[in-house]
């Protein structure tokens, strides 16, 4: 099995569905490893041979992360949330085409808000550093993936940790193509006040930079903040003029 492809969804539901449909025909040496939290409307899910749904229930993201992790198979490990999609011009096939060193790999991606889209990292990076690579478009090699978990300690940036640790423990090769698209707006990046509870666990450093955002959020509004926030790391650009 040369690449495990982890799904992480709190349930069955369209965000779900949208993200197995845009994986395309999934090849024989890659398996899609699934964990949701529960199993109502299980029926909705078409599985193939190569979908290994794991036993329901987890602890959390990070911990329902980790569970992938350890079921995984294959040589080479990629995650997405539901919701999340693979980019129409890369397909699996392609992508396992690029896979052919004993590393990690970082990708980019398109992250999207309303008609707003952020490439990450830009076009300008030829080298960028780990922390501009997010789990969406990361795919970490076994040799650092079996050794390596989640802290689930952590409540928001423990992918971040994660990346950053297998990226360093056996190296990561940067290739310049989309691999995935993800929408902002989920509790690492909406910037809520009403969130700060879930920063607790966080470096004093992080929980003051979400106060930060958070306020300016509530001066400029949200679509603004991205835009502000984008500025020097990341490409902007429309969905309407794609």
């Amino acid at each position: 099995m040369k690449l495990s492809i982890g799904i992480i969804s709190y349930q069955i539901d369209d965000a779900l569905i949208h993200t197995l449909e845009s994986l395309g025909t999934i090849p024989d040496d890659c398996e899609v490893v699934l964990q949701v939290g529960t199993d109502s409307n299980i029926e909705r899910l078409n599985q193939a041979p190569n979908v290994h749904v794991l036993p329901t229930g987890d602890n959390g993201i990070y911990h329902a992360m980790n569970k992938i992790r350890s079921a995984a198979r294959g040589d080479y490990l990629w995650y997405l949330n539901a919701g999340d999609a693979r980019h129409p011009n890369l397909t699996l096939t392609d992508t396992l085409d690029l896979l052919t060193e004993a590393t990690c790999y970082g990708f980019q991606s398109e992250q999207i808000f309303g008609q707003d889209v952020y490439l990450r990292p830009s076009a300008t990076e030829n080298r960028p550093p780990f922390f501009r690579i997010g789990h969406q478009s990361s795919i970490y090699h076994r040799d650092a993936y079996r050794d390596i978990s989640f802290d689930e300690q952590i409540p928001v940036s423990a992918d971040v940790k994660f990346n950053t640790a297998c990226f360093s423990r056996i190296g990561m090769h940067y290739i310049p193509k989309i691999l995935s698209q993800f929408h902002l707006g989920g509790l690492s990046n909406r910037y809520r006040m009403s969130d700060l509870k879930h920063y607790r666990g966080e470096s004093l450093t992080l929980q003051t930079k979400f106060i930060i955002k958070a306020c300016l959020r509530l001066i400029i509004g949200q679509r603004l903040l991205y835009r502000v926030l984008a500025l020097g790391k990341y490409d902007h650009y429309s969905l309407t003029a794609q």
